[in-house]
């Protein structure tokens, strides 16, 4: 076999083994806003959880060193009966964090990713909260709010909420679940919201729907942002009259890393987040003012098939190399 031949055997391997059309980018698995601990660059404790706010089942890893990818396992998950609030869960690492080293935790997309540092000490602080429940008449004319609620008690009427409020002197971070039994479908009810904070205080508010056969008697738990439960009260009955009770817990606290950062940890290269232009090319204004959505397509390409074609440049060396070969025989 000549030259030529070779030569034209080779062009077509490489037109058949070429790149594939890439197809839209998909949906981020997870976005920054919906890791609500740990805040970068922050203190976590090695067996802590992280809190996601999201319905993936797998939505990061944990990464530090050359090759170190730590899957997280799902310890706890928490559904709104509201549907168009979203999912709230805890993971934990598969397998330990060292202590007093930096880590990266990491989606699995690599446009996401929150550096901290693992701590041998929990971040906590005291507080007191406290934890009130009441019963409350909701008149007839909201009666329609029926149809906001998913599971059992979708499109059930009720005239009464049990009122449950959970406040922190000082400025915290938890999540406030609150569960009793309903005679009618047999299952457990549970609502879940996370804290307002407001001027020196946070505030955690459920309105529980009391339908005909959901139990006015409810089960109260406050856990924090590492996955503490600090508070676990299961005899809170809603009264008219209401009632308080108020303890003295340790709640997670975002700490500040110490100095050094990923960049001091041996082998450990962080990864670059990919297709996310901060401005027009050649400098000037970005691309999109903050908080608006910018109107150009990223994700996509205009290509041939999904299974990838020649390119022009594969095509014309072929072409070149045909006529030679036809030049070659005259």
């Amino acid at each position: 076999m000549n030259r030529g031949w070779v030569g034209v055997f080779l062009c077509l391997a490489l037109m058949s083994g070429g790149r594939r059309a890439r197809a839209c980018t998909p949906v981020k698995a997870l976005t920054a806003a919906e890791v609500l601990s740990p805040v970068p660059n922050s203190r976590l404790g090695v067996d802590d959880a992280f809190f996601f706010q999201t319905r993936e089942p797998n939505p990061a890893v944990i990464a530090a060193g050359f090759a170190v990818s730590i899957p997280l396992e799902l310890v706890a998950a928490f559904e709104p009966l509201r549907p168009f609030e979203p999912r709230l869960a805890f993971f934990k690492p598969s397998r330990p964090l060292e202590p007093e080293r930096f880590y990266a935790l990491e989606a699995q997309s690599r446009d996401v990713i929150v550096p901290f540092y693992a701590t041998a000490t929990k971040p906590r602080f005291r507080a007191r909260l406290s934890v009130s429940v009441v019963s409350r008449t909701i008149p007839e004319d909201v009666l329609s709010t029926a149809s906001c609620y998913t599971g059992p008690l979708a499109d059930r009427p009720f005239t009464r909420v049990a009122d449950v409020t959970v406040a922190a002197r000082t400025p915290a971070r938890f999540l406030v679940s609150v569960t009793t039994l309903d005679s009618v479908s047999g299952e457990l009810i549970e609502d879940v919201a996370l804290r307002r904070e407001g001027a020196g205080e946070a505030v955690g508010r459920i309105e529980l729907p009391l339908p005909e056969g959901v139990a006015d008697c409810l089960r109260v738990r406050v856990v924090d942002d590492a996955g503490g439960v600090v508070v676990d009260e299961g005899s809170f009955c809603a009264m008219p009259e209401g009632e308080t009770r108020t303890q003295s817990v340790h709640l997670f606290m975002p700490l500040q890393a110490p100095p050094g950062g990923l960049d001091s940890e041996p082998g450990f290269e962080a990864p670059q987040p990919v297709d996310e232009p901060s401005a027009a090319p050649g400098g000037g204004e970005p691309a999109a003012a903050p908080g608006e959505v910018s109107r150009t397509s990223k994700g996509c390409e205009v290509s041939g098939r999904a299974e990838g074609g020649a390119s022009g440049a594969g095509i014309f060396a072929l072409g070149w190399l045909l006529l030679g070969r036809r030049r070659s025989a005259r």
